[in-house]
């Protein structure tokens, strides 16, 4: 049996509203930031010739792979 959240009428519109519509973005949003944290992972981890190929240096690799952003 799943108990649906009862939310007071005051938080059903206006502010409230918008209160609740980014507590249901935030999932999202984390995901965005991992999915990003990864691909920088994996660009750090490219070799030389790969990384010439996307026209990055070594340098530039690794100053995005330590970004935190």
């Amino acid at each position: 049996m799943t108990l649906a959240p009862v939310l007071p009428v005051a938080l059903a519109a206006g502010a409230g509203a918008a209160i609740l519509a980014r507590r249901r973005r935030w999932p999202a949003v984390l995901l965005a930031w991992q999915d990003r944290q990864r691909q920088r992972a994996a660009l750090g981890a490219l070799d030389d010739r790969l990384l010439a190929d996307v026209g990055l240096g070594r340098a530039e690799a690794e100053r995005e792979a330590r970004r935190l952003d």
